[in-house]
């Protein structure tokens, strides 16, 4: 059903490769996707795909702290050994702090310029400068909100999920190695069953999103969501867990457990909110007639 839609899809959807390198040493990184919408290089995305870039920024000042007030500790002459070493022993940092990030916006040496967010429809705008030429084939349609797609539409999200990232850390560089280069491509279809209004409660501020009977995995966010025409409906922003209001009852290691059942829906930002954030930060899509 879906094959004309993701020879389409597949030709605006690409992945960003998340690195983090921990105050502890550990090196972590992820997945996700993100939509090419036009000739310019912007890249459409969840917003809280940027979330780690948030919390270097952040963990950076602490980090920063720590390290200042662990060297004036230590270069103040007139404090004791003993009393030197306990303050140094007392002095808490956190070892998920991040200390280095990267994110690897599916090619080599492509940088970020402006970069606009909309936490509330969790959407994303990011300038990325250096796109080798020729590598986007075509750019997303998206649908026409005056003739919106009805519930029990069929709809397939693209994304990355279950793809085992290998990076490490190159000390003599201060940078990430990428040793995986191969990232596939994961379609998963559901059916349009309704939407749902996000509110601001401080400010009255609405977002809408789009809800689809399967859920998004890991490595979808920031992905798109298309009709069998390949025209894009939503970007897919998180799963949602529905109670079903009645619980199982199952045997595990002999022990009877009792476990509430849920039905796991997608939730992506509406097509409505995506026209609207383009055209408030002056950013050219192509809208069907």
């Amino acid at each position: 059903m879906f094959q004309k839609a993701l020879t389409i899809a597949e030709d605006f959807t690409f992945p960003v490769v998340i690195s983090t390198r921990l105050f502890s040493g550990a090196i972590k990184s992820g997945v996700t996707a993100f939509v090419i919408v036009n000739d310019a290089g912007w890249a459409l995305t969840a917003a809280h795909v940027l979330m780690t870039q948030a919390k270097a920024q952040a963990d950076r000042a602490a980090i920063d702290g720590w390290r200042a007030r662990s060297q004036a500790v230590k270069m103040d002459s007139s404090l004791p050994q003993a009393r030197r070493q306990n303050l140094l022993k007392n002095m808490k940092s956190d070892p998920n702090w991040i200390d280095s990030h990267s994110y690897w916006w599916a090619w080599d040496n492509v940088t970020t310029g402006r970069v606009f967010v909309d936490q509330l429809a969790d959407l994303a705008l990011v300038e990325l400068i250096g796109i080798p030429p020729g590598t986007v084939k075509r750019f997303p349609v998206f649908g026409n909100s005056e003739a919106h797609i009805k519930p029990g539409a069929s709809l397939c999200r693209l994304g990355f999920p279950f793809n085992a990232m290998e990076v490490a850390w190159d000390a003599a560089k201060s940078a990430f190695e990428m040793k995986t280069r191969i990232i596939t491509r994961f379609p998963l279809e559901g059916m349009y069953t309704r939407f749902e209004i996000r509110e601001e409660p401080t400010t009255g501020k609405s977002a809408r999103f789009l809800e689809t009977s399967s859920p998004g995995a890991r490595g979808q966010s920031g992905g798109p969501i298309f009709d069998v025409e390949g025209t894009v409906w939503a970007i897919q922003s998180h799963t949602m867990h529905v109670d079903l209001e009645f619980s199982a009852e199952l045997t595990v290691k002999g022990q009877k457990v009792v476990e509430n059942q849920v039905l796991n829906v997608g939730l992506g930002a509406d097509v409505i909110e995506i026209v609207r954030f383009a055209q408030d930060n002056g950013v050219k899509i192509a809208v069907h007639p």
